[in-house]
């Protein structure tokens, strides 16, 4: 069995099976915030992604995997459809940098950067403040 914490960012090989299925079901129970529960079978969604884990797999991989175990749930009911893209949006968060300006740096910064204009560079730099708190991350996962 394969332990699915956290280690180099791989998944573990150590026969620990309750470990993994217990970190896979958390990551699932963090994803249903916002939610009503009694539509969506963590459970079920667990053993599903659990077959598919394999020695090697990389612990963001689990998150892929939550996300076509959720989808494929979604001729149950709708609400794993908002799973899949509560998942989607954690993912995107563990991506990138917290704050806007941060994330406007490093493009610009990037080898393969887009071209960003110097006025916006200019305004980001202005107002990196209150351009970093105006944004509620929380609020990526109210879409739809």
């Amino acid at each position: 069995m394969y332990d699915a914490t956290r280690t180099d960012g791989r998944v573990q090989a150590n026969g620990q099976k309750a470990r993994r299925v217990s970190a896979i079901k958390k990551r699932l129970e963090i994803s249903t915030f916002k939610l009503d529960p009694t539509h969506i079978d963590v459970r079920r969604l667990v053993n599903e992604i659990h077959r598919d884990v394999r020695t090697g797999v990389a612990a963001e991989h689990l998150d892929d995997l939550a996300i076509g175990a959720a989808l494929r749930s979604a001729h149950i009911n709708p609400s794993y459809i908002w799973l899949a893209s509560h998942i989607e949006v954690a993912k995107m968060h563990k991506s990138l940098p917290p704050r806007f300006s941060d994330s406007v740096k490093a493009l610009r910064d990037a080898p393969e950067s887009l071209v960003l204009s110097k006025e916006l560079l200019e305004v980001v730099e202005k107002h990196k403040d209150t351009l970093d708190n105006a944004i509620v991350h929380m609020n990526d996962y109210d879409h739809g």
